[in-house]
């Protein structure tokens, strides 16, 4: 019978300036149309480890209108830094596709603790899809 312990994610090593890699993985957040605050990945719980926000991108799931936007962000300490520009949903169609443009490096490494976060304004729903590599 095979082994089913799967792979030990230490093995694979981590990312920062070694040569082993890192552990891809992503986060979902489903924005309602009717969320005005932050909506935090993870579960609403603090991030369990290091990671790294290496990408952002979304769809939407109903027409934007005026002032509609959405940003991704990092809260430490209780101060909150956007990881991400700011996309533009007010011209947006049902189902439209869209990526942020930007990704901060000197904000895209959460440590463990720290709070993930996608906060729209406006009213209007989309899916942020957030690619991470998990660093410790």
């Amino acid at each position: 019978m095979a082994d089913k312990r799967g792979i030990n994610p230490y093995a694979l090593g981590r990312a920062g300036n070694t040569a082993y890699g890192a552990i891809p993985f992503m986060q979902v957040v489903t924005i309602a149309s009717t969320d005005t605050a932050a909506v935090k990945a993870f579960g609403n719980t603090p991030v369990p480890f290091q990671m790294r926000v290496v990408r952002a991108f979304g769809y939407m799931t109903q027409a934007g209108s005026a002032s509609d936007t959405v940003v991704v962000q990092r809260v430490r300490s209780g101060t909150t830094t956007s990881i991400t520009n700011t996309a533009d949903l007010s011209v947006m169609s049902d189902t439209d596709q869209f990526d942020f443009g930007q990704i901060d490096n000197a904000a895209n490494v959460l440590n463990k603790g720290d709070t993930l976060q996608v906060t729209p304004a406006g009213g209007t729903g989309c899916v942020i899809y957030i690619e991470c590599l998990r660093e410790a």
